[in-house]
């Protein structure tokens, strides 16, 4: 036997694992550090030291069953003093401990009061540290606030003396905008300024009343207490404290949390609210928060994404509209991934919605997918009209949208609307301004950031449905008559809009009789407004074939669709394809009504008249003409704008058939008769003149044709600002005149300007 001498039994110690060195800046642990998930921090101490739950228990005296439930995530950790015990057992470096939103265990410095020139710098003091705390520190990366960091700080110290009121501010701006880091980087920056400091989520009443009690807890109160008892604690220790904060965050109105704040002439604390509601003029300063600067941004997202590649940073930045989340979460996407940020442009454009919803931003708890998808979801069951509307504007385009039209508007795309009144459209308006989603200045002005709309965008249920909505909602506020200048303002603010829902139809191939008047109503002003005549024969020509899909054979929409693109095509100067058209639209109308008179057909001998005189066949057009004009005057016994229009027309071609005394007596009529329907300026009117200038110029009577024509040009300059092809008519006829007259100087000079202003607009026929 051998015989065993004495042995020493050593047994390893489970609380002597070491923490690698790169361990606090690898990027899952600054996750788990940011977001205080103690049992993701756990889990990775666990992965990369070897630590068992018993040397976790031993380091940092915490109950064993406790880690357990913790790294299974059945319990979260939320107190100062867990953390404390955490960091402290960790042997945790001071840079992560302030990402846990801990003092560092050294101070090198204090708040002056004045904003720092780097915010996101964490300011400690050990004497604070030791004071009741709970309210994070910013991201490292915040940047580019100052100015909002500076006015946050004039509101908090405005207060009025004789006002028992908290002085309190509302931090308010869309989803993702930065308002929480922004207000956690304000209380970091004057920490020292506050003896207790606490964050308080407040998206329910629940949350507040939970969030007031574990303050009131900390301070003294029994957890057995009611809710009023904790509350009245809280408030009366609050009102013997000389400075405090509390933050309400993500506050959904102030009605909501009104009797929460803490009043009293003996409270000297200040109270901030974070909401995607602007509404608090009633409760507290607002202070809006937008998006981060190009530069801000750009910046943002080289630092986190370690990529130096500026181009791309500042492209990705702009087609991220630099909100904050969306860069956050790009930058973490890029880290996590080793994508390079021009890598992550080019999958960002091919792919926008999709890689909104990946990636996780590293101040935030969710993406910005999710942020906005929860929003619409709490819509959808408190007000489904508002959240129809907001899906309808996610399909217009960038601009402003004018709020308050679209809500006049609002039975075109819910059929129980129709008994909506004033008070119920204030409510839509209500639900769509506090849901942060929208951003609303002033009552009819608001903006869709460009992340959000794509969002909501991919999120319809029924995109075809909600298309056609968005038609009828425009096409019942775009203007009738788009050939009056008076009516371009309101055309001007709808057309990109309309162009943007069009797109989408055309791309989904929907087909619609609302679409098609949509079609006709933006070709028309595009024409009429001579902003675009190439586009506007484009949409008349879309219209057509829609209403040829929607209509087989003969039927009074097909036909209205020839006549209108015959009238692009002819200020396009393609006179023979127009006649085609006129042809085809009387025909049509003349079988549809059965050769009775019609306003219709009418109009469309008058428009045929109209191509045979451009082409030289002034007979034929007079043919025509006289044949409408004989229609009108059955179909109208009194003045009628469609009436002067036919005497017009007529006059045009007696004129060329050298019959101008003819032709000047139904210019006369015509011109008394557009002046008694519209007395001030008027393109009838205008046309009028110039056309009588010409009859009295032919028949020798020069010094009254000039000042007729002066009185057209003149009202064409005051019709159309800008270039304009009736101006440049006004001017040659004004031209002929001053020759006749054998004013060649002036003559001359108009001549020359007419030319200049018909070579800028030749560009739009392109």
């Amino acid at each position: 036997m051998i015989a065993r001498g004495e042995e020493t039994m050593q047994r390893h110690d489970p609380s002597e694992f070491v923490v690698p060195d790169d361990f606090w800046n690898r990027l899952e642990t600054k996750q788990a550090l940011r977001a205080r998930d103690a049992g993701a921090l756990f889990q990775l101490v666990r992965k990369y030291a070897g630590a068992s739950q018993t040397g976790l228990t031993m380091r940092t005296g915490i109950a064993k069953s406790e880690i357990s439930s913790i790294m299974a995530g059945r319990r979260r950790v939320t107190s100062l003093e867990r953390f404390e015990s955490i960091a402290d057992g960790l042997n945790m470096p001071d840079a992560s401990r302030v990402e846990l939103g801990l003092a560092p265990k050294v101070t090198n410095g204090a708040s002056n009061g004045e904003v720092p020139s780097n915010p996101g710098a964490h300011i400690r003091t050990a004497s604070v540290a030791s004071g009741v705390w709970s309210i994070l520190p910013p991201v490292r990366g915040f940047r580019g606030r100052r100015d909002e960091l500076r006015a946050l700080r004039q509101t908090l110290h405005s207060a009025n003396d004789a006002d028992e009121r908290v002085t309190a501010t509302a931090v308010h701006g869309i989803a993702g905008v930065g308002k929480t880091q922004l207000v956690r980087a304000y209380s970091q920056a004057y920490r020292a300024e506050y003896d207790l400091g606490w964050w308080i989520p407040a998206e329910t009443r629940l949350d507040i009343v939970t969030g007031i009690g574990q303050l009131a807890v900390r301070l003294g109160a029994s957890e057995k207490w009611s809710s009023t008892e904790l509350i009245n604690y809280l408030f009366e220790d609050l009102s013997a404290r000389k400075s405090w904060l509390i933050v309400f965050d993500n506050a959904p109105s102030p009605s909501v949390i009104e009797s929460f704040i803490p009043r009293g002439a003996g409270n000297h604390g200040h109270v901030i609210f974070t909401s995607r509601n602007p509404s608090w003029q009633m409760l507290a300063t607002p202070l809006g928060v937008d998006v981060l600067s190009i530069k801000s941004a750009s910046e943002l997202l080289s630092e986190w994404s370690h990529d130096n590649d500026q181009e791309s940073a500042n492209s990705l930045a702009a087609e991220l509209g630099q909100l904050p989340l969306a860069i956050e979460q790009a930058a973490a996407y890029a880290a996590e991934t080793s994508v390079s940020l021009s890598e992550y442009l080019k999958l960002f454009q091919a792919e926008r919605a999709r890689l909104l919803e990946h990636g996780s931003a590293l101040a935030y708890p969710s993406t910005v997918a999710a942020t906005v998808t929860l929003t619409l979801e709490r819509l959808s069951m408190t007000s489904p009209t508002a959240l129809r509307l907001l899906e309808v504007c996610s399909l217009c385009s960038s601009e402003i949208l004018p709020i308050k039209e679209f809500l006049s508007a609002v039975q075109n795309i819910d059929d129980t609307a129709e008994q909506f009144d004033a008070l119920d459209r204030l409510k839509i308006f209500t639900e769509l301004r506090q849901s942060g989603l929208l951003s609303i200045d002033g009552d009819n002005e608001a903006r869709l950031h460009r992340l959000t709309r794509t969002i909501v965008r991919e999120r319809i249920n029924d995109r075809h449905h909600r298309v056609t909505d968005a038609a009828a909602l425009l096409n019942e506020l775009f203007p009738q008559t788009p050939s009056e200048p008076t009516t371009w303002p309101v055309c001007a603010q709808l057309a990109s809009h309309a162009a943007s829902v069009l797109s989408h139809a055309k791309d989904a191939d929907l087909l619609s009789i609302d679409l098609a008047s949509l079609l006709t109503r933006m070709g028309r002003y595009l024409l009429c407004s001579g902003l675009s005549y190439a586009d506007s024969r484009n949409y008349h020509a879309q219209a057509l074939q829609m209403r040829q899909r929607l209509h087989d054979g003969d039927h009074p929409e097909v036909a209205r669709g020839f006549v209108h693109l015959a009238v692009a095509l002819n200020e396009l100067g393609e006179p023979a394809q127009a006649r085609s058209l006129h042809e085809q639209a009387l025909e049509m109308r003349m079988r549809w009504y059965a050769g009775k008179d019609h306003a219709d057909t009418a109009h469309s001998l008058d428009n045929l008249g109209n191509v045979l005189h451009i082409l030289g066949d002034y007979k034929s057009a007079r043919q025509r003409h006289e044949d409408g004009l004989h229609m009108r005057q059955r179909l109208y016994l009194a003045d009628h704008p469609n009436i002067a229009y036919s005497l017009s027309n007529l006059a045009g071609d007696l004129h060329k058939l050298d019959d101008v005394p003819r032709a000047r007596e139904l210019n006369e009529q015509a011109l008394a008769m557009r002046q008694r329907l519209d007395p001030g300026d008027h393109p009838d009117v205008a046309h009028s003149f110039a056309n009588l200038a010409a009859d009295l110029r032919a028949m020798g009577e020069l010094v009254e044709a000039k000042r007729l024509a002066e009185q057209a040009l003149a009202m064409h300059n005051r019709l159309y600002p800008g270039d304009h092809p009736n101006t440049v008519r006004s001017l040659q006829s004004l031209a002929q005149t001053y020759t006749a007259l054998g004013h060649e100087a002036d003559a001359t000079s108009l001549d020359r300007q007419a030319r200049e202003m018909k070579d800028r607009l030749r560009s739009r026929y392109q």
